[in-house]
């Protein structure tokens, strides 16, 4: 038997790999979150950070762990992996493995930034990205629902390789604890909306609802030739004056949501729940605008709204932070540095559930005049990424209770009017939920933060005299 004959008949190993691919150091503690995550399913993961969870191996070949033992290769997309030649190689071999050996969805690209598709390089643009900028837990949900559909083996990492790997790696102090902790979500709870849905005909045909409805500035959804809205013919005649206004149907909006009201025969649950938020939305939008706060249309169409200059006295909001202290942050700022001012928005996202609430997600919108987001979206997230390098978990979440006591008010309640007489209530004050494991914070706030040539450097944020931050926080100023 020639040699060649005797090296085409040796097995080839299984491959069993989930190897990960990310800028290094850009995007390493995502990446350990991750390798953590899939490693506690049972899944054996590699990366140039965490090498193998659990186990012994080593590969001074990474050309051979992606040709020969990984199952899958997840890419992790940011602004920062697309420029790295090393994660361009990587990309290259692992697109290159797929078609020569037909491993059929061998790359799953997941994207932690907020990188325009249209950036993504051509040998991975055609493929479908799991997106974590949404949110990291129905991401990783769906990752798993990728490798388990894909059939990549796991079992072979036990949850006692995972917690040994964790222990030689992490500070004693800095490992979860067995006790109860109160968590700060970025929940905001609906406490109360309308009973009752009305449908009305507005006199004019199914076309030109829309259109019509535009002028207007009330929540509503369409139906056919149908207006549906809290509101009454009222608020309806009100905003259009010179039509006729007839309602046709009045239903509950429980038996709107459970996907059964009598009325609208054809509209399923899961219909009647998108129609029933989209109201929610606008309401929360019309709100907005009325308090002074201004829209900025984000990739994915969310719209934020910002705090525009000199809104609010001195640009700083009071509010009482976790610990019942009553404390102050800036919700606009300079940087000299930069040339450009920074505005704290936040996009409200309405779920409709056993507990209904709007999902809070910060963002940091740059201007050049006090009011006008830039219009390079390239520029802006170079901004944000270099500007909000430094802030971390206990930094938005103190920038979510300023945001969200201002447009509370007192009353710590936020009133979204649907009409004259219909409102929904939403509280200001975030849900809390109770941990039964302690995780400590890292001390990440003193670490040395590697920079490359095109990473911004955290700015000097607008301190009032005599006040000591760190540096890339916005203004915290205690109370006398």
């Amino acid at each position: 038997m020639s040699p060649s004959s005797t090296q085409s008949s040796s097995p080839q190993p299984a491959r069993r790999l989930v190897f990960i691919s990310h800028a290094n150091p850009e995007e390493n503690d995502f990446v350990r979150w991750l390798g953590v995550q899939l490693a506690s399913a049972g899944y054996e993961v590699w990366s140039d950070i965490t090498r193998l969870i659990g186990g012994e191996v080593f590969w001074d070949d990474i050309e051979d762990a992606i040709r020969r033992h990984t199952a899958k290769f997840i890419l992790v997309v940011s602004n920062a992996a697309l420029r790295k030649e090393g994660v361009k190689d990587e990309i290259n071999l692992a697109v290159m493995v797929e078609r020569s050996d037909k491993v059929d969805r061998f790359v799953l690209p997941v994207r932690i930034e907020d990188v325009p598709f249209s950036d993504f390089k051509a040998n991975i643009a055609r493929k479908n990205a799991i997106d974590f900028t949404t949110g990291w837990a129905p991401a990783l949900a769906r990752v798993f629902e990728v490798l388990e559909r894909d059939g990549v083996p796991k079992g072979a990492i036990q949850s006692a390789d995972v917690a040994s790997w964790c222990a030689r790696r992490f500070e004693a102090t800095q490992m979860p604890v067995a006790e109860p902790e109160t968590v700060v979500s970025n929940w905001l709870p609906i406490t109360a909306m309308p009973e009752e849905v009305s449908l009305f005909s507005i006199g004019v045909p199914q076309s030109a609802v829309k259109g019509l409805m535009a002028g207007t500035r009330l929540p509503w959804f369409p139906y056919h030739r149908l207006v549906g809205t809290f509101g009454n013919a009222v608020d309806l005649a009100l905003g259009l004056p010179d039509q006729h206004i007839e309602r046709h149907y009045l239903l509950t909006l429980d038996a709107m949501l459970a996907g059964t009201p009598p009325a609208m025969p054809a509209v399923r649950r899961a219909d009647a729940r998108r129609l029933v938020v989209n109201m929610l939305r606008q309401g929360w939008n019309n709100t907005m605008a009325a308090k002074g706060l201004l829209p900025f249309e984000m990739a994915d169409n969310s719209v934020a709204w910002f705090f525009p200059r000199h809104l609010i006295e001195k640009d700083t909001a009071h509010f009482v932070d976790h610990t019942g202290k009553r404390r102050r942050k800036a919700m606009v700022g300079r940087s000299e540095k930069r040339s450009v001012y920074w505005h704290l928005g936040f996009i409200a996202k309405p779920v409709i559930g056993v507990q209904s609430h709007f999902v809070m997600k910060a963002t940091i919108v740059f201007s050049e005049d006090g009011r006008t987001p830039l219009d390079s979206v390239e520029k802006m997230h170079r901004l944000r990424r270099g500007f909000c390098r430094n802030w971390w978990n206990d930094q938005w979440r103190d920038l979510l209770l300023a945001y969200a006591t201002w447009i509370g008010g007192d009353a710590f309640q936020i009133v979204l009017p649907m009409g004259d007489f219909a409102r929904v209530y939403v509280g200001s004050l975030p849900i809390l939920f109770t941990s039964p494991i302690t995780c400590p914070d890292p001390f990440v706030k003193t670490r040395t933060l590697a920079t490359g040539d095109d990473d911004e450097t955290p700015t000097d944020p607008p301190v009032e005299v005599g006040e000591d931050l760190l540096v890339g926080e916005p203004a915290e100023l205690e109370n006398d």
